[in-house]
Protein backbone atom coordinates (compact mmCIF):
# COMPACT_ATOMS: atom_id res chain seq x y z
CA UNK A 1 0.00 0.00 0.00
CA UNK A 2 1.32 3.40 -0.93
CA UNK A 3 0.50 6.44 1.05
CA UNK A 4 0.71 10.42 0.55
CA UNK A 5 3.34 12.24 0.72
CA UNK A 6 2.93 15.86 1.97
CA UNK A 7 3.86 18.50 0.41
CA UNK A 8 7.02 18.99 2.68
CA UNK A 9 7.53 15.36 1.74
CA UNK A 10 7.59 15.60 -1.50
CA UNK A 11 10.13 18.82 -1.67
CA UNK A 12 12.47 16.82 0.48
CA UNK A 13 12.34 13.91 -2.33
CA UNK A 14 12.95 16.45 -4.72
CA UNK A 15 15.70 17.87 -3.06
CA UNK A 16 17.46 14.46 -2.69
CA UNK A 17 17.22 13.86 -6.71
CA UNK A 18 17.83 17.51 -8.10
CA UNK A 19 21.43 18.84 -7.77
CA UNK A 20 21.92 21.90 -6.12
CA UNK A 21 18.60 24.27 -5.75
CA UNK A 22 17.08 23.02 -8.54
CA UNK A 23 15.14 20.65 -5.97
CA UNK A 24 13.45 23.42 -4.65
CA UNK A 25 12.82 25.07 -8.43
CA UNK A 26 11.47 22.17 -10.23
CA UNK A 27 9.34 21.91 -6.71
CA UNK A 28 7.90 25.47 -7.15
CA UNK A 29 7.23 25.03 -10.95
CA UNK A 30 5.30 21.52 -10.52
CA UNK A 31 3.48 22.93 -7.23
CA UNK A 32 2.98 26.11 -10.10
CA UNK A 33 2.23 24.31 -12.83
CA UNK A 34 -0.50 21.70 -10.89
CA UNK A 35 -2.41 24.62 -9.37
CA UNK A 36 -2.42 25.88 -13.14
CA UNK A 37 -4.17 23.19 -14.28
CA UNK A 38 -6.63 22.97 -11.66
CA UNK A 39 -7.27 26.97 -12.09
CA UNK A 40 -7.44 26.40 -15.84
CA UNK A 41 -9.81 22.87 -15.58
CA UNK A 42 -12.38 25.17 -12.89
CA UNK A 43 -12.26 27.91 -16.09
CA UNK A 44 -13.60 25.72 -18.66
CA UNK A 45 -16.10 24.12 -16.21
CA UNK A 46 -17.40 27.66 -15.48
CA UNK A 47 -17.08 28.97 -18.92
CA UNK A 48 -15.87 26.80 -21.65
CA UNK A 49 -18.13 23.37 -21.73
CA UNK A 50 -22.26 24.49 -21.12
CA UNK A 51 -24.30 27.42 -22.85
CA UNK A 52 -26.71 26.72 -20.27
CA UNK A 53 -24.18 26.94 -16.86
CA UNK A 54 -22.98 30.29 -18.79
CA UNK A 55 -26.74 31.68 -19.29
CA UNK A 56 -27.34 30.42 -15.36
CA UNK A 57 -24.21 32.90 -14.21
CA UNK A 58 -25.81 35.51 -16.77
CA UNK A 59 -28.84 35.51 -15.13
CA UNK A 60 -27.64 34.99 -11.55
CA UNK A 61 -24.83 37.79 -11.92
CA UNK A 62 -23.52 38.77 -15.11
CA UNK A 63 -21.25 41.20 -14.11
CA UNK A 64 -19.83 39.36 -10.93
CA UNK A 65 -19.16 36.71 -13.33
CA UNK A 66 -18.18 38.69 -16.26
CA UNK A 67 -15.38 40.41 -14.45
CA UNK A 68 -14.20 37.12 -12.71
CA UNK A 69 -13.73 34.86 -16.12
CA UNK A 70 -11.79 38.16 -17.60
CA UNK A 71 -9.60 37.85 -13.98
CA UNK A 72 -9.43 34.43 -14.37
CA UNK A 73 -8.10 34.33 -18.61
CA UNK A 74 -5.43 37.21 -17.09
CA UNK A 75 -4.20 35.67 -14.24
CA UNK A 76 -3.84 31.89 -15.80
CA UNK A 77 -2.42 33.77 -18.82
CA UNK A 78 0.32 35.72 -17.29
CA UNK A 79 0.70 32.41 -15.01
CA UNK A 80 1.63 30.63 -17.94
CA UNK A 81 3.93 33.43 -19.51
CA UNK A 82 5.55 33.21 -16.33
CA UNK A 83 6.49 29.68 -16.49
CA UNK A 84 8.39 30.50 -19.69
CA UNK A 85 10.25 33.63 -18.81
CA UNK A 86 13.49 33.51 -19.55
CA UNK A 87 15.95 32.77 -16.74
CA UNK A 88 17.07 36.37 -15.73
CA UNK A 89 14.98 39.59 -15.70
CA UNK A 90 17.64 42.56 -15.01
CA UNK A 91 20.42 40.07 -13.80
CA UNK A 92 17.43 38.69 -11.35
CA UNK A 93 17.16 34.78 -11.48
CA UNK A 94 13.36 34.17 -12.40
CA UNK A 95 11.89 30.91 -11.33
CA UNK A 96 10.97 29.69 -15.12
CA UNK A 97 11.29 26.47 -16.48
CA UNK A 98 14.57 28.30 -18.18
CA UNK A 99 16.11 28.64 -15.48
CA UNK A 100 15.83 24.83 -14.00
CA UNK A 101 17.08 23.85 -18.07
CA UNK A 102 20.21 26.24 -17.86
CA UNK A 103 20.60 24.80 -14.18
CA UNK A 104 20.39 21.61 -15.17
CA UNK A 105 22.52 21.48 -18.68
CA UNK A 106 25.31 20.05 -17.16
CA UNK A 107 23.55 17.43 -15.57
CA UNK A 108 21.83 16.13 -18.67
CA UNK A 109 22.46 13.73 -21.07
CA UNK A 110 23.18 15.65 -24.32
CA UNK A 111 20.12 13.87 -26.07
CA UNK A 112 17.80 14.72 -23.33
CA UNK A 113 18.61 18.46 -22.59
CA UNK A 114 18.43 18.96 -26.81
CA UNK A 115 15.14 16.84 -26.52
CA UNK A 116 14.05 19.50 -23.52
CA UNK A 117 15.76 22.50 -25.62
CA UNK A 118 13.15 21.33 -28.37
CA UNK A 119 10.23 21.58 -26.26
CA UNK A 120 10.94 24.53 -24.78
CA UNK A 121 11.22 26.33 -27.84
CA UNK A 122 8.50 24.29 -29.41
CA UNK A 123 6.45 26.10 -26.53
CA UNK A 124 8.01 29.48 -26.90
CA UNK A 125 6.76 29.10 -30.35
CA UNK A 126 3.44 28.54 -29.52
CA UNK A 127 2.64 31.12 -26.83
CA UNK A 128 4.00 33.81 -28.87
CA UNK A 129 0.37 35.79 -29.87
CA UNK A 130 -0.34 34.97 -25.71
CA UNK A 131 3.18 36.57 -24.74
CA UNK A 132 1.65 39.66 -27.23
CA UNK A 133 -1.43 40.11 -25.27
CA UNK A 134 0.30 39.98 -21.88
CA UNK A 135 2.65 42.54 -23.12
CA UNK A 136 0.58 44.94 -25.05
CA UNK A 137 -2.70 44.68 -23.02
CA UNK A 138 -2.69 43.04 -19.48
CA UNK A 139 0.52 43.87 -18.42
CA UNK A 140 1.21 47.04 -20.02
CA UNK A 141 -1.28 49.69 -21.28
CA UNK A 142 -0.19 49.80 -25.11
CA UNK A 143 -1.06 52.77 -26.62
CA UNK A 144 -2.38 51.61 -29.72
CA UNK A 145 -4.38 48.58 -28.12
CA UNK A 146 -6.08 51.15 -25.47
CA UNK A 147 -7.25 53.22 -27.32
CA UNK A 148 -8.05 50.59 -30.36
CA UNK A 149 -5.98 52.03 -32.78
CA UNK A 150 -4.75 48.48 -33.94
CA UNK A 151 -8.06 46.06 -34.98
CA UNK A 152 -7.62 42.54 -33.96
CA UNK A 153 -4.20 42.68 -32.59
CA UNK A 154 -4.53 39.20 -30.62
CA UNK A 155 -5.02 36.82 -33.26
CA UNK A 156 -5.08 32.68 -32.56
CA UNK A 157 -5.88 33.19 -28.33
CA UNK A 158 -8.77 31.57 -27.20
Amino acid sequence: MTRNLSPDEVLKEYQKVFPGQTGDLFYYLWTDIANLHLDWRNYRILYGTSVERIDLLNQTASSFFGRTEIILRHDILIRIMRLIDSAKTFRKDNASIRKLIDDLRGDLDEAVYQSVEKDYQDIKSATENMKLLRDKKIAHADFSVALKYNPEPFQGIS
